[in-house]
């Protein structure tokens, strides 16, 4: 299944955005090779109104794989992991990464020791848009999908047996490896870029359930509002944490039968990507906010 990993609503508001940078999510620090959001199904997390964007993917490398070679399963261990591309976005859609190994000038993760003792590292990508982009984007009515596509490659650093009789061997990227012997860039990530039409508050939010909004402005500098529902007059939870899981805001709300909005004042966060939650009873909901 497409991951719908961004979910925009483009209008008149104009916001200009710096190319923001991704810090890689220690929640992921100790899972073996994947890529996050993975089996989400949706991820509402888009601003309103044609403002900035920014959202994440976080990555985590592989170490080896397996081949069969010279009528022989051959175990192959990789010592890097290089973004070949990200497609389908469209105009105006940039994309970051970063990681404690990246290389700018390579667009690659390093993984850490030599082989056999190579251990595998983090990373994070960016998908970043200005006001202007989204708003281009965006269809009149309704939302444009955009399949979002990202490739990688991943150099060799041993084999489990020799393999230069067929030209393989320490240096060689897997896209030089014959697809017949399970070579081949890979694609590691198939995710639908959703962009909306502009629309408010209201039609966003369903008032006869418990959900929850985008902040706005975003990003904020000052200070910033979000809007949220309940269906009865309830006890809701607001949280809000930076990007290392550290708890910066909390406030206890007794919100009212349908729509509810809270200030959130930013002059005291610094600069960066925010997660912040809403919890009624058992229900928590997340959204991403940005500190200019």
């Amino acid at each position: 299944m497409k991951k719908v990993l961004l979910s925009l609503t483009a209008g008149l508001l104009s916001v200009t955005m710096a190319s923001a940078q991704c810090v890689p999510n220690v929640q992921f620090a100790d899972s073996t090779f994947g890529l996050w959001p993975d089996s989400i199904p949706f991820l509402e997390d888009g601003p309103m109104a044609g403002m900035a964007y920014q959202s994440q993917i976080d990555i985590k490398t592989f170490v080896d794989t397996a081949v069969t070679a010279v009528g022989q399963q051959v175990v192959i261990s990789m010592d890097a992991f290089k973004i070949v591309s990200v497609s389908g976005q469209p105009a105006g859609f940039t994309w970051t990464a970063a990681g404690s190994t990246w290389v700018e000038a390579d667009q690659t993760w390093y993984n850490e020791g030599t082989a056999p003792n190579i251990t595998p590292v983090q990373g994070c990508l960016s998908i970043n848009a200005d006001a202007a982009s989204t708003s281009a984007a965006a269809p009149a009515t309704g939302y444009t999908d955009y399949p979002l596509v990202v490739t990688v490659d991943a150099r060799i650093a041993a084999t489990s047996i020799d393999l230069s009789v067929i030209d393989i061997g320490a240096g060689s990227w897997m896209s030089a490896v014959p697809a017949a012997v399970g070579g081949g860039a890979f694609t590691v990530g198939t995710y639908v870029l959703r962009v909306n039409a502009a629309t408010g508050v209201a039609e966003m939010l369903n008032t006869s359930r418990f959900d929850l909004g985008q902040n706005y402005p975003n990003p904020a500098a000052d200070e910033s509002v979000i809007s949220f529902t309940t269906p009865s007059v309830s006890n809701v939870e607001f949280r809000v944490y930076n990007m290392l899981g550290m708890l910066v805001k909390s406030q206890d709300i007794l919100s009212e039968k349908g729509l509810n909005q809270v200030k959130v004042n930013t002059r005291d966060l610094s600069s960066g990507m925010y997660v912040y939650t809403m919890t009624n009873g058992g229900t928590t909901l997340t959204k991403k906010m940005t500190v200019k």
